[in-house]
C-alpha cells in the first residue's frame, strides 16, 4: 500500500553533530524542501531533527510530532533525528516514536 509520505533531512550533507550546520544551509534546505513538496505533493512529510526544523522553518517553539503548519496540502511532522549522537532517544524510544508516526499515517489512508 502507498501512504504518500516522506521522511527527510533538511540538509543533505553528513555531519558529526547538528551544530555543524550553518543557518544559511538550513534556510536553503527548508526552501528546497518546500519546492520538492510542492512538486511531488505527498500527503505528509516528516522532517528529522527538531533543531533543524525550528531553524529552517523559523518556528523556534516547534515540538516533535504533527505541526500546525502545512506546505500547501502537505502536513508537516517532526521526528527526532535517529543519529547515534542523539542522546535523548534510545533505540527503543526511536522505534516507538517512528511506529507512532507510521500508525498515524496508516490511520489516514
Amino acid at each position: 500500500m502507498i501512504y504518500g509520505y516522506g521522511i527527510t533531512n533538511i540538509v543533505e550533507r553528513a555531519t558529526v553533530a547538528a551544530a555543524e550546520l550553518r543557518f544559511d544551509e538550513l534556510a536553503k534546505g527548508g526552501q528546497q524542501l518546500r519546492k520538492k513538496v510542492e512538486q511531488y505533493q505527498p500527503q505528509v512529510v516528516a522532517v528529522l531533527g527538531i533543531s533543524a526544523y525550528r531553524l529552517a522553518f523559523n518556528v523556534p517553539r516547534a515540538t516533535l510530532g504533527e505541526q500546525p503548519a502545512m506546505i500547501e496540502k502537505t502536513q508537516l511532522y517532526v521526528l527526532p533525528n535517529p543519529s547515534g549522537l542523539n542522546a535523548h532517544y534510545t533505540p527503543s524510544d526511536l522505534a516507538r516514536v517512528f511506529a507512532s508516526f507510521r500508525q498515524t499515517i496508516e490511520s489516514r489512508a
